[in-house]
């Protein structure tokens, strides 16, 4: 025993423990210093009955002071939560929880900040001290934030910061205090930290204790789930958005290409377009002119200021029109007119007012501007938006397609005729669209359409009402008649309304009402008119008619048009979409609503939605919660099943028996499952099973037990049971408490968020797949078109193509065939099979593309393709046996010219009905480039065939003159090696002479991208050594490599080519030389032409060759006759 420091050591004591469940927690003592035998026994009984009182009393006090903690947590927690679930705002949240945990907490500096893991910054969204808020921009992660990541702990400073602070490197934000406590709480989705809360004391050291930190974790927990729900709306809100954005967009540029498909005339489209331009845009005068670069004129095709229609003459161009032929850009002058006017020389046109706000944006085919479109404004400046001028970009896009199109086929009228939609409907659709973006509370949806339907169509009445497939009624959210407002009581449905449910087709009735009154049994809502005329359209969600909307006119008969029943469908079809969403948000918004049970229920829930936080897949949620619900209920079978209330019939999603998980099939609903559908309540049926099971007749699932416990809880969204979960015991009766019916329904009900939540996800990511698909569709569509603009070889056209559907289509096979018919005879020009390359050339089309041929229809096969290529007959060509295919058929007037096929090898259902759509669109715009390319070189074709005969007429006679005028050999090498520079433009020339005694070739002229260097005698190899035993020319215009490994070709210096022709010269019979022309970079850089020019050049040559090499041997031997008479005299 050791005396405490300062203290005596004493002669008596007694020491007594305090006991808690004969649990040893601590001691009293009493010690006397200076007497021994100091304390008795009666001493020692009542210190005994003092520590046990105080025990007790010591462990109440313990066990309240915890329990007070706990709820004071609890109902932070709630306050919170019931918060947070009120504002799905992200910087409103922010907002929120920091000045809670300025509330709470003896914290001078409240911080909360989100991380962004690909730059690697902070982003600080709410920062204030001392009761000053700081605004701070985002900055690099430093050390202690990156430990939070990595280890997503709490980090808790309670001394020494400066110490520690240098350590992580921690740098004060500018203008704040460096603090001495501080505490870094990680906010944390699923595994991730996402983000962190901080508190600090700038005076003290250990402000922050642990009650402190357990609270501010629990709040960090409850505040991730918050974000992220936050996160998840703003995102689907912020796609709904784009998604209306693109459409409108996407809207607008095919109503022009449909009207320019339809129109070849030249003035037509001029027309058409300029009509469509002064809709759509807040433009007084809208101007459409071409350019003629031969004149320097430009000739205005459409001008029109005002209403009024202007037909002036051409005009040579100003600056203005220069720069934008030479730059390809737009002009955009919205403020600061006439310094434009001084600037670019610009004159008002005749008739015309003085303009404040213009743009000019060029229409480009290929690297060439040929026209351009001209918005003005006189009135206002800044009249143009950065949409307006998008817009007008892409419609120039596409117009200069069509243009190009039209000017070079402006005689013939075969483009596509398909209608462009009216710019009144395109209005209403947009500002319809844009209100629904806004508004997600049903009745204002409801109010919103009602009222635009009623400024939009010539209808005295308008009505919206919805079906309740369960009870059989009709419910009315909006009836107006003539002005007045009425609140009808829902009624049965009659039979115009089975109809609309059962057809999900408009029903018109324009005239002959009375007839349709009673074949539909109509009914007219007390207090209003008999109509004429009425128009029903139902509104679908998926394939479930949900509600429907009518016009009705009482005076006349037709009062509705076609384009009346077009536009009110398109209505429709975005209504339906709003008033899913808008129940989805109400949904969501009530799950969000929802208070936790109890301190255990809280743990228990805690635990669950964290790890449902982690999974957003439904079936991963269904394994989750069923595999918690075994651990924490007496249960031996565990059953959560989903309704599909359309068939009536129940499916598994988690069956668990005893240890074993079975996946049993659906079945028919039984009167259980029919009353939990009805009532919205659980049923528990704790004894008399044998009663119960006679009374709602259940069945045994095959191969389970009969149980004697039941507890069946269903899961709702909003007033509707969606699914149940279900608790059994097989051995023993009253196996389920009270609490375990509570705690059941409060997991009922957070699986059923979790449900929809997983729903809501999956629609988002569906909607950004559409989003990704329609943005990806209209790029392709243009990158194709302009690529196709710019392309006018045929085989450029082919291989485009082909490169743009691999890049587009996960096909591991594509080929694109053409097919003259009068032939019967197909010939593939591009071809793909996993990297194969390999063309098979001609064939006749037999089984599915003779199909196509034949019906001039796309053909799709997704599935059972072994089947039907039997049935249709069809021949493997080459390669493996596809699962899924399509066969796209390219047609020119009512001819199938061609045809696209993509193919997969692994899977059956590859192909889309988005991938069929894109594939037909671009077989489309392939047709009328083909037709195009094939007119444009059948035309190119016979000049350039008429220019070659002249030109080659004119080149023989050209060296022909030259070779008689010159005798010097050396001299006929270079004038002949020139000429062919100037005739062929190739890249490499060069001419051999051959001397069979010694059996030498030597270079005369040579010629490589500039090079001039000769080489020296050497043995004939490869190519010329063919040419010299043959005497007949060689010509390779693919194939090179492979040419020159058969014969054996050695390449001495420079590129190897992919087009080449080599040409004997001989005379008298024999090879004495060889002419070769190559190309490095394309194959088939040489026609038939160019071969039947460069033999007679040839033949020229070897003649001129003879001649001087005779000239130079009558020389030579009158110059020995010359010298031996000089000798001999």
């Amino acid at each position: 025993m050791r005396v405490l420091p300062g203290s005596e050591f004493p002669k008596s004591a007694l020491f007594v423990p305090l006991i808690i469940d004969e649990k040893v927690t601590g001691y009293v003592s009493l010690q006397n210093v200076d007497i021994e035998n100091a304390f008795i026994e009666s001493d020692a009984r009542l210190l005994e009955t003092l520590a046990h009182s105080m025990s007790s009393a010591l462990e109440n006090a313990r066990l309240l002071k915890e329990t007070e903690q706990r709820t004071a947590e609890l109902a932070v927690i709630n306050s919170v939560q019931e918060a947070l679930a009120k504002e799905m705002d992200m910087q409103a949240i922010y907002d929120l929880v920091g000045n809670r945990i300025r509330e709470l907490f003896d914290a001078q500096a409240v911080g909360i900040a989100t991380f962004d893991h690909k730059s690697e910054t902070e982003h600080i969204h709410y920062l204030i001290e001392k009761g000053e808020r700081y605004y701070p921009a985002p900055r690099p992660l430093n050390i202690l934030r990156k430990h939070l990541i990595a280890t997503r702990e709490k980090i808790l400073i309670n001394k020494n910061f400066e110490e520690v602070a240098a350590t992580f490197g921690v740098k004060k934000v500018p203008g704040t205090e460096q603090p001495k406590s501080a505490v870094y709480v990680p906010l944390m989705v699923g595994e991730k930290v996402t983000g962190n809360i901080s508190l600090q004391n700038i005076d003290r050291e250990n402000a922050i204790s642990d009650s402190d930190v357990r609270l501010l974790e629990t709040l960090a927990n409850s505040m991730s789930v918050a974000l992220e729900n936050a996160r998840l709306f703003d995102e689907t809100n912020r796609l709904l958005k784009e998604t209306e954005q693109q459409k409108a967009e996407l809207g607008v540029i095919n109503s022009v290409q449909e009207g320019l498909a339809k129109e070849l005339d030249m003035q037509a489209i001029y027309d058409l377009v300029g009509n469509r331009i002064r809709e759509l845009f807040n433009a007084q005068a809208v101007i459409i002119a071409n350019f003629d670069h031969d004149t320097a004129t430009e000739h205005f095709k459409y001008l029109i200021e005002d209403g009024q229609r202007f037909y002036l003459p051409s005009r040579p161009y100003d600056k203005l029109r220069q720069h934008l032929i030479v730059s390809r850009q737009k002009i955009v002058i919205n403020a600061n007119y006439a310094e434009a006017y001084a600037r670019f020389d610009l004159k008002i046109l005749p008739g015309t007012n003085m303009t404040k706000s213009g743009v000019f944006v060029p229409l480009v085919t290929g690297d060439k501007v040929n026209s351009y479109i001209s918005l003005q404004n006189n009135e206002i400046e800044n009249a143009f938006s950065e949409s307006d001028i998008r817009l007008l970009e892409t419609l120039a896009n596409t117009m200069s397609v069509a243009l190009e199109n039209a000017r070079l086929f402006d005689e013939t009228t075969r483009l596509l005729k398909e209608t462009e939609q009216r710019t009144a409907e395109l209005a209403v659709i947009n500002s319809v669209q844009e209100g629904l973006a806004r508004e997600l509370e049903m009745k204002a949806i409801y109010e919103l359409v009602g009222n635009k339907i009623r400024e939009v169509f010539d209808a005295q009445v308008v009505i919206i009402a919805t079906f309740d497939h369960e009870t059989g009624t009709e419910r009315f959210h909006y009836m107006i008649e003539k002005g007045e407002k009425f609140y009808p009581e829902p009624r049965r449905y009659d039979k115009l309304r089975y109809q609309l449910i059962t057809n999900r087709q408009k029903i018109l009735i324009n005239n002959n009402v009375e007839q349709a009154l009673t074949d539909f049994g109509l009914k007219v809502i007390q207090g209003t008119e008999m109509p004429r005329s009425l128009l029903y359209v139902p509104l679908i969600v998926g394939n479930k008619v949900t509600s429907y909307v009518s016009l009705q006119n009482l005076d006349k008969d037709n009062a509705f048009s076609d384009s009346d029943v077009r536009l009110l469908e398109t209505l429709a079809n975005s209504m339906s979409v709003a008033l899913e969403n808008a129940r989805l948000f109400d949904e969501t918004n009530r799950l969000l609503k929802e208070t936790e049970q109890g301190k255990a229920e809280l743990a228990v829930i805690n635990s669950v939605q964290e790890g449902l936080a982690h999974e957003l897949d439904i079936n991963g949620i269904y394994k989750l919660v069923g595999d918690r619900i075994q651990k924490l209920f007496n249960a031996q079978a565990v059953i959560i099943a989903s309704f599909d209330h359309d068939r009536r019939l129940e499916f598994f999603n988690y069956h668990f028996e005893k240890g074993e998980i079975s996946f049993p099939d659906p079945r028919p609903y039984d009167k259980v499952r029919k009353h939990l559908i009805e009532t919205g309540q659980n049923i528990l049926i704790n004894e008399n099973s044998d009663q119960a099971i006679a009374e709602f007749g259940l069945r045994v699932v095959p191969g389970t037990e009969m149980p004697k416990s039941m507890l069946f809880m269903p899961m709702k969204v909003g007033d509707k049971v969606n699914g149940y979960v279900s608790l059994q015991n097989i051995d023993q009766e009253n196996a389920f408490s009270y609490s375990d019916v509570r705690l059941l329904s409060t997991l009922a009900n957070s699986m059923s968020v979790a449900l929809e939540n997983a729903r809501l996800f999956d629609e988002t990511n569906r909607l950004l797949k559409e989003t990704e698909q329609r943005t990806a569709e209209l790029a392709v569509i243009n990158s194709v078109q302009e690529g196709l603009a710019k392309e006018l070889n045929i085989q450029g056209i082919y291989e485009l193509v082909g490169e743009k559907l691999r890049e587009i289509f996960n096909a591991q096979v594509i080929d694109i065939v053409s097919y003259d018919a009068s032939i019967n005879m197909m010939k593939d020009h591009y071809s793909y099979e996993k990297g194969d390359r390999t063309l098979v050339g001609t064939w006749e089309p037999k089984g599915f593309r003779k199909h196509a041929i034949d019906t001039k229809q796309l053909m799709l096969i997704n599935e059972d393709l072994d089947a039907k290529t039997v049935e249709f007959g069809t021949p493997l060509i080459m390669g493996e046996v596809p699962k899924s295919a399509v066969f796209v058929p390219l047609i020119s007037g009512n001819d199938v010219k061609g045809m696209i096929s993509l193919q997969d090898l692994d899977k059956e259902h590859a192909f889309s009905d988005a991938d069929v759509r894109l594939l037909k669109t671009l077989a489309n715009s392939m047709t009328v480039a083909l037709e195009n390319a094939r007119l444009f070189d059948k035309t190119t074709t016979l000049l350039k065939e008429t220019e070659q005969r002249n030109a080659q007429l004119a080149v023989i006679n050209s060296v022909q003159e030259s070779l008689v005028a010159q005798m010097d050999i050396d001299g006929i090498y270079e004038l002949v090696g020139e000429k062919m520079r100037e005739i062929f433009d190739p890249q490499v020339i060069d001419i051999v002479t051959y001397d069979s005694k010694a059996n030498l070739i030597e270079d005369k002229y040579a010629y490589e991208k500039g090079d001039r260097t000769l080489v020296g005698p050497r043995q004939p190899n490869g190519f010329r050594k063919h040419v010299i035993d043959t005497g007949q020319n060689l010509l390779h215009n693919s194939g090179v490599e492979k040419a020159v490994r058969e014969l054996g070709n050695e390449i001495l210096f420079g590129d190897m080519p992919k087009s080449q022709i080599y040409v004997p010269m001989i005379a008298a019979g024999k090879v004495t030389g060889i002419i070769s022309l190559q190309n490095i970079d394309h194959e088939n850089a040489f026609s038939d032409s160019d071969v039947s020019l460069l033999s007679t050049l040839a033949n020229s040559m070897s003649v001129a060759l003879e001649s001087a090499r005779l000239f130079d041997e009558t020389n030579r031997l009158l110059k020995e006759t010359e010298q031996r008479n000089a000798e001999l005299a």
